[in-house]
């Protein structure tokens, strides 16, 4: 007895703690925070279907970050590789854990006809470093 007791206390404790993602969507511009029902995620523009049936456009170039199917994307500095300058892209964060984050950034590369996913490392005192990993 005392062994299917603690067999239930593990299902029902991993239960509990597998469900760490984000529940509920939402986006962040400079001024606002937006819970949504729903979140859709289109090229230019992000549309948010509040509880009451209301719906918000918000453009994709106003987001700082958003949460859809308990995913989380952030605007972080990229610095382009030919050019050397800086630019902002949204960043998947994979995980997160001591002040140390890992993004996932997806590219269409038209010279290779491939999408590569770059992996960024993010730690809370330093520069971000970027890997490139290739999908075919």
């Amino acid at each position: 007895m005392k062994t299917l007791m603690i067999t239930l206390a593990m299902f029902f404790f991993m239960n509990v703690v597998k469900g760490q993602g984000f529940t509920t969507d939402f986006a962040v511009t400079d001024n606002d925070t937006i819970f949504c029902k729903t979140l859709t995620v289109g090229h230019k523009y992000v549309t948010c279907k509040k509880d009451d049936g209301a719906k918000i456009k918000i453009k994709k170039v106003d987001l700082l970050k958003y949460a859809c199917d308990g995913r989380l994307w952030e605007k972080m500095p990229v610095i382009d590789e030919t050019t050397g300058k800086v630019q902002y892209a949204m960043l998947e964060m994979i995980a997160y854990k001591n002040g140390t984050a890992i993004y996932k950034e997806n590219r269409y590369s038209l010279k290779e006809d491939n999408y590569q996913a770059w992996y960024h490392h993010n730690n809370v005192n330093d520069n971000m470093i970027s890997q490139k990993l290739t999908q075919r």
